[in-house]
């Protein structure tokens, strides 16, 4: 019961509903028309944050453009873009090398064109071209990497072959899905020097021709094992007894991830001895290594709303098109908070990111999620009282409870000098003492009793 299968994401690609669910904002003329670049061609499909196919965990301020393909023996894959205008993005790809991947910030510009994602340089530059070049097979031993190439580390499974993603986190308003660009260009090069693109290198690499039909469920899930896990003793009497607000807890547990199998014991069974707690940066398939995630189940079972509280780190700023970013030793890159089903669906809904919280904190640098669903938000749950909100899953667990809920909370590219980051959590149940203040602390309310807490921070900004 502990080994829940643990959907691998070296799936398909379903082609989502061409719109992304990502913050809106007017377009300005500087991005005039960036909405209307296609979302997919023949290589790429975007693997979108809609609510009805956001079925792996995506954070709903993200963009991946991914692609599923075998790549012959010696050949490597060109692909020529610019940078867009985001927060921040990686190079992911999955092969048998974990965390294998890049940072936007890390990838050198072409000749005459400069990198806006470096902190300080001018986020609106006209010339920002890039080229990476991902290559077949192992990176060779003892020799040096060049710039802005990455090694596959042989195939992902042999039924997918390679899975690789660029992931974009928080468009400047207005230049959604991509951050005003366009799909970057491939090319297949063969060991023999031959360059194939278009429809030709599509072919050669079998793109996007594995996987199709996968439901907008947990991919690989074993939805009777959840059950059971949940359940306990009502679904079985030979299984243990349990809440029914299994597995939440009151307060919130939260920890840090360290691999799936783990995690899932830990939650669902941790009376029992739950093994290696090795940290697996791809333990979820997909995962994105150079982020770090904590994990909780909350149920409004406890009450009907919930409240998070913790300090905030220090991040940059760019949704409203900042045109530099001051180069500071900001604490992560990227910082938010997601409401989602389970393990059953994966399915998220609307995550609150940190520019988004930092609108409400208190004068200690303290933010305040209220959680609760629509139909149940106080009234005094909004920024006049100095609190943020963001809704509950509407469908709860995905799998029958209406209450139950998942939570994943994303730091990405720590600074080193941010000692209480999550990254910095060695040790399942070190969590509160690593990150102290940053620890998210949580308790439930009835509506009425938060509503009779009033306006603590009245204006707050």
């Amino acid at each position: 019961m502990t080994s829940l299968a643990a959907g691998a994401l070296a799936v398909a690609f379903v082609a989502p509903p061409a719109t992304a669910h990502a913050i809106t904002g007017d377009l300005t003329e500087e991005y005039e028309g960036s909405q209307d670049h296609p979302t997919e061609s023949c290589f790429w499909k975007t693997l979108s944050n809609d609510r009805l196919w956001n079925y792996v965990n995506t954070d709903s301020n993200s963009v991946y453009q991914c692609s599923v393909y075998k790549l012959p023996e010696g050949s490597e894959l060109i692909v020529r873009g610019e940078y867009p205008h985001v927060r921040y993005m990686t190079f992911s790809i999955y092969g048998t090398v974990l965390g294998n991947f890049l940072t936007g910030q890390d990838i050198v510009p072409d000749e005459g064109s400069e990198n806006p994602l470096v902190y300080g340089n001018d986020r609106f530059t006209k010339d920002r071209s890039y080229t990476m070049f991902l290559k077949a097979g192992d990176a060779p031993e003892g020799e040096e990497i060049p710039p802005n190439t990455m090694y596959h580390g042989g195939a992902f499974s042999p039924l997918f072959g390679n899975v690789m993603c660029i992931r974009l986190y928080v468009s400047d308003r207005g230049t959604e899905p991509f951050g005003g660009t366009e799909l970057p260009d491939v090319t297949l090069a063969l060991e023999d020097g031959t360059e194939l693109e278009g429809e030709e290198m599509c072919e050669s690499v079998e793109a996007l021709n594995h996987g199709f039909g996968a439901p907008p469920q947990a991919i690989g899930f074993n939805l009777g094992q959840y059950l059971a896990l949940r359940e306990g003793s009502r679904l079985n009497p030979m299984l243990p007894d349990r809440p029914h607000t299994w597995p939440a807890s009151d307060p919130p547990d939260f920890k840090a991830f360290f691999n799936a199998a783990f995690m899932r014991c830990s939650f669902f069974t941790p009376e029992i001895d739950c093994g290696d707690d090795t940290y697996n940066p791809d333990g979820v398939g997909l995962g994105n290594a150079a982020s770090r995630y904590m994990e909780s189940y909350l149920d409004n079972g406890f009450g009907r709303v919930l409240v998070l509280r913790g300090k905030l780190p220090t991040t940059p700023r760019t949704l409203k098109g900042q045109r530099r970013v001051p180069d500071e030793d900001y604490q992560l890159r990227y910082f938010s908070i997601c409401p989602q089903e389970s393990l059953a669906t994966w399915r998220v809904g609307d995550c609150i990111f940190d520019e988004e919280l930092a609108e409400n904190l208190d004068e200690d640098g303290f933010y305040s999620l209220v959680l609760s669903s629509p139909s149940y938000r106080p009234r005094n749950a909004n920024s006049k009282c100095g609190y943020s909100w963001a809704p509950t899953p509407p469908a709860g667990d995905g799998a029958g409870d209406l209450n139950l809920y998942n939570m994943w909370i994303r730091q990405a590219l720590p600074s080193p000098n941010y000692e209480e980051a999550l990254a910095n959590v060695e040790e399942p149940g070190t969590e509160q003492e690593v990150m102290g203040d940053y620890y998210p602390r949580g308790t439930y309310y009835t509506i009425e009793e938060f509503e009779a807490l009033g306006c603590p921070n009245p204006g707050q900004r």
